[in-house]
């Protein structure tokens, strides 16, 4: 069942409120994610029904198909929400793309267009009828991983490759920011990993994610996004492919334990080598916006660097900047290393 596998009640509604129709969709597919069929009952009438290309599902019917098929993770990005609601029904349509994760490294990925009526009943809205068809003739976009350093990128690999596997340590997984942090010497340890690679995005650290898998990390740093930004990627497939990633991890090394770090600014001195990302500074705001609550509500930690490397103008600070206006200086790294410190502290 692709819906309940392809395998939060929301907020006290205004009766033709498009908007609250909106947001019981969107706790219904993030009560799936959850697994939570509790919240999932608790948001659909008791007749509920659910028609998926010739196969008809009810709550209880769904809920077994969850249970058969655990373990597994999906992130849904829903899109394009055409809604209307007057004071007792509503309806709505949409496109949804989900990416499913089982067996630690399966991963299978859906485009549907799908629709739903809505009843208001004496406990609130709820969700009387949803359908799901298969969009026909889709494709879902691709984005270069490797855009502005390819050749720098096929040699991290190979250095990866060749280096002693070791488990059950630290490891940071990102980009530039992540790959020019001397990790070993800011954490005082060693043992630590560092999987930065210059001019990567969230596609091609989702590609070389099974690496870091296989050396079971205990904790594992995330920082990503900014290429993303750079190339025009969505802000909620941004925030997916990070929430796939954890995902895959958490399935395959029970115990670890996930930091993402907020995307960081830029100031104007990125304009000069970096004019694709300069004054992209309100996309950022909105991709950690979105970040934090779903990193959060998916067990793992939110690292706000940028609130500590911002300026009053919201840019990235000079202090903490290098010279080109995107990357961090050694004074921005002390910064980062003491927060990761209070945040493993507990402070």
């Amino acid at each position: 069942m692709l819906v309940f596998l392809a395998l939060g009640w929301s907020s006290k509604p205004v009766a033709d409120d498009p908007a609250v129709l909106k947001q019981l969709v969107i706790d219904f597919f993030r009560g799936i994610e959850r697994k939570d069929t509790v919240a999932l009952r608790r948001l659909t009438t008791a007749d509920f029904v659910l028609y998926e290309e010739g196969l008809v599902w009810n709550n209880d019917s769904g809920f077994a198909n969850i249970r058969r098929n655990l373990p597994f993770f999906v992130r849904y990005t829903l899109s394009e929400f055409v809604l209307h609601g007057d004071v007792n029904s509503g309806d709505a349509r949409w496109m949804n793309h989900a990416d499913f994760v089982f067996d630690d490294t399966v991963i299978r990925s859906f485009d549907w267009v799908e629709s739903a009526t809505f009843r208001k009943t004496a406990e609130g809205w709820k969700i009387n009828f949803l359908s799901v068809a298969r969009r026909a003739g889709f494709v879902a976009p691709r984005y270069d991983t490797v855009r502005f350093a390819r050749e720098h990128y096929e040699k991290r690999i190979v250095r990866f490759r060749r280096e002693p596997l070791s488990q059950g340590g630290i490891i940071f997984l990102g980009n530039s920011l992540t790959e020019y942090g001397d990790w070993k010497k800011l954490l005082g340890d060693p043992g630590v990993v560092n999987r930065g690679i210059a001019a990567d995005n969230s596609f091609g650290m989702l590609e070389r994610l099974e690496e870091v898998i296989a050396r079971r990390p205990k904790e594992l740093f995330i920082e990503a996004g900014i290429n993303d930004v750079a190339q025009g990627i969505p802000t909620g497939r941004i925030v997916a492919n990070l929430l796939v990633m954890m995902g895959r991890v958490k399935l395959a090394c029970p115990g670890v334990r996930i930091y993402v770090c907020s995307v960081l600014p830029t100031n104007a001195d990125a304009r000069v080598e970096y004019p694709e990302v300069a004054g992209k500074n309100g996309v950022v705001e909105e991709l950690d916006g979105v970040l934090k609550a779903a990193v959060e509500e998916g067990g793992g930690v939110y690292v706000d660097l940028k609130g500590m490397v911002r300026d009053a103008d919201g840019n990235l600070d000079r202090r903490y900047a290098a010279a080109d206006g995107l990357h961090l200086s050694p004074a921005g790294y002390a910064v980062w290393a003491g927060l990761i410190g209070r945040i493993r502290e507990g402070r």
